[in-house]
């Protein structure tokens, strides 16, 4: 940083009683520096490039997405083996109703009409699952049934939080 030095009384003085427009500009700042600097746009930020580590730009979320598929894919011959523990068949749509329960609450703060949409249908097929593993009621008469009825509920609240927007945006 810069420092700046202390302009004596005696250049002070030294400034005649009527002065242009101009000039009482510059004696209202202690000196012409602190009006130099003023004026001087700020140099422009010298920009670090970094070498990429790899020539290419990855897609985060549909990278997510294939992993989720690859491990779901692993769970289902798992479970068609039959080499998957009876506590984690009885209760594995928890693990898909979590994650759609909080994109819900998340959807629902930030307003997001298509997320809201999108959980409530994640939220309804993980539901009908968990009452299938439970044996509460068969995966066929669920499945219609409960995800029907929470995309409906996604609808609304969609419809809700699309209110007061205009169409086009």
């Amino acid at each position: 940083m810069r420092r700046r030095r202390r302009k004596s009384r005696e250049s002070d003085e030294a400034v005649p009683a009527e002065l242009p427009e101009a000039a009482e500009i510059v004696s209202a700042y202690q000196s012409e520096d602190d009006l130099q600097e003023m004026e001087a746009p700020a140099a422009p930020r010298r920009l670090v490039l970094r070498r990429r580590l790899l020539p290419f730009v990855i897609n985060w979320p549909a990278m997510l997405m294939i992993a989720a598929l690859i491990v779901l894919t692993v769970f289902v011959l798992l479970l068609n083996q039959g080499a998957v523990p009876t506590e984690i068949v009885t209760w594995w749509p928890i693990a898909v109703a979590v994650p759609a329960l909080l994109w819900f609450v998340v959807a629902l703060v930030r307003r997001d009409a298509r997320s809201v949409l999108g959980s409530t249908a994640l939220l309804g097929l993980s539901l009908s699952m968990l009452l299938a593993a439970q044996k509460v009621a068969p995966l066929g008469t669920t499945l219609v049934g409960i995800t029907f009825i929470a995309t409906g509920t996604g609808i609304m609240l969609r419809g809700l939080l699309l209110r007061n927007q205009p169409i086009g945006g």
